[in-house]
């Protein structure tokens, strides 16, 4: 027979106002298995629960201010027929519920050897109260989950620290805050073949705050999921990380409407990790997103497939995307004024592509030891710069900055570094549709192609290529008055061709 368990709230000091209801205390200690608690208070009061045993189900309900509940359930038991491991009737259960200000909620729950699942749930309605959520497994035999959810609303705070060994498996944590902070933590480590996993989703209004780590240690681990919702001028941290052998999937998604601030960082740390994925979408002004992606063994950096988009809507936003290794992909999507972009990626197969809409936008690619790499920019402004380096021995890349129709004084670099005498295959595209606007474009290695298409009128196209053998091409087009053309090349069997004036 399924059970349901409610937990309490940890007990602390109340201070009332002389005219306040009198205080009430309630302890229950219970040992033993199948036992149940149920406190119901009004006032200003405290609730004690300590269950150690199996089985154990509390339930708080406390109605009013500067109330306590702290329930603490113990499964300690080794198995066999009093024991818990792995069975699905045998588990901790706990549900508090507070109506009113100022109240503190703390549930304990404990297992060490076994059993199934954990749940603690907390319920708070009113302003300035707390939640604190404590779950720990320790196996081995730990097949079960553990599973947390908090909903606040009123300048309150959620902290849940999930934690397990030799297994730990399926963490889950649920937060739901309005004008609230949140912070989730998750680490388990397991050798056993179990293979934890975690999971938090929080979701957040009326200018809250989240933080959320994540830490999975041991071979295979992996399978860690980050979701925050937020609205009105939040922020969201989330950091995780995987240690072990043949780590596997990350994911965090980040969505936000305001003045909002977004940081994610992601790190594999050893042989044959994974898959990352970071999105972050933000819709407002103000906004802030930092995306940091790191899986690199030392000795072969094999390892691939990180994926990062940010999207950004409003005016005065930022992302800086930063990820290491090989299958990359960076997309970077921002509209409104005064925004800027920085990737740099570290591999080969890697992609970038950012799109800006605007007035002073700032694009800045730079893509390390590039091999197969591309990067394509798209600007509408005013006085913008793009710059775009794929160097480390580039090969086989692909460079594209348009700065369009309305776009005047801006500035386009595009650097690609091959080797000298060897091939390199690699094209720089840049156009321009403003005026008094600068391109410039460098290229070392054999067999590389350049092209500056500048349509308004004071512009200026620098174009250098330097190669062994070379092989280069350079074709520019100035279809108007006014503009300055430099194309300056080394080496045998190069080819430029240079059109000015009037667009046939």
């Amino acid at each position: 027979m399924k059970k349901y368990v409610y937990a309490g709230v940890s007990a602390v000091a109340l201070c009332m106002s002389a005219s306040a209801m009198a205080q009430s205390s309630s302890t229950v200690t219970q040992t033993g298995n199948g036992n149940a608690a149920s406190v119901g208070q009004v006032g200003s009061n405290t609730s004690e629960i300590d269950q150690v045993a199996d089985d154990a189900l509390a339930s708080v309900s406390q109605n009013g201010s500067n109330n306590s509940s702290d329930i603490d359930q113990n499964d300690n038991a080794t198995g066999g027929d009093s024991g818990s491991t792995g069975v699905p009737d045998f588990d901790p259960e706990a549900l508090v519920t507070q109506n009113g200000s100022d109240n503190v909620s703390v549930i304990t729950q404990d297992i060490a050897d076994g059993s199934f699942n954990q749940i603690a749930t907390v319920d708070q309605s009113g302003a300035s109260n707390n939640a604190l959520i404590d779950q720990n497994s320790d196996g081995p035999g730990y097949t079960g989950g553990l599973r947390a959810q908090v909903v606040q609303t009123g300048n309150s705070d959620a902290d849940i620290l999930q934690t397990g060994t030799n297994g730990g498996k399926n963490m889950r944590a649920f937060v739901n805050q309005d004008s609230s902070n949140a912070l989730v933590t998750q680490a388990a480590s397991d050798n056993s073949g179990v293979n934890p996993s975690a999971l938090a989703r929080i979701d957040q209004f009326a200018g809250s705050n989240a933080t959320v780590t994540q830490t999975l240690t041991g071979d295979m681990t992996g399978d860690l999921f980050a979701d925050v919702d937020q609205d009105n001028g939040a922020s969201a941290d989330i950091m995780q990380t995987a240690n072990g052998v043949g780590s596997r999937t990350m994911d965090a998604i980040v969505n936000q409407n305001g003045a909002s601030a977004a940081t994610v960082t992601q790190n594999f740390d050893n042989d044959g990790a994974n898959t990352f994925l970071a999105t972050v979408t933000q819709t407002g002004d103000m906004n802030n997103a930092i995306v940091d992606q790191d899986d690199k063994d030392p000795t072969s950096q094999a390892d691939s497939n990180l994926t990062a988009n940010v999207i950004q809507t409003g005016t005065g936003n930022f992302a800086d995307v930063d990820q290491d290794n090989k299958g990359a992909t960076a997309n970077v999507t921002q509209s409104g004024v005064t925004n800027q972009a920085f990737v740099a990626q570290d591999g080969a197969g890697l992609l970038a592509d950012i799109l800006q809409i605007g007035s002073t936008n700032e694009a800045n690619v730079s893509q390390l030891g590039g091999l197969n790499s591309s990067a394509d920019i798209d600007q509408l402004g005013n006085s913008s710069f793009a710059n775009v380096t794929q160097n480390s021995s580039a090969r086989n890349d692909n460079a594209v900055v348009r700065q369009l129709v309305g776009s005047d004084g801006n500035t386009a670099n595009i650097n690609q570094s091959g080797l000298a005498g060897s091939p390199s295959f690699s094209t720089a595209t840049i156009e321009q549709g403003g005026f008094n606007s600068t391109s410039t474009i460098n290229q070392s290695g054999i067999s590389n192609d350049a092209f500056s298409g500048q349509y308004g009128t004071g512009n200026t196209s620098l174009i250098t290529q330097f190669g062994v053998g070379a092989g280069n091409s350079a074709t520019v087009n100035q279809y108007s008055d006014g503009n300055m053309s430099t194309v300056t090349q080394s080496g045998d069997g190069n080819s430029a061709m240079v059109t000015q004036g009037v667009a046939p």
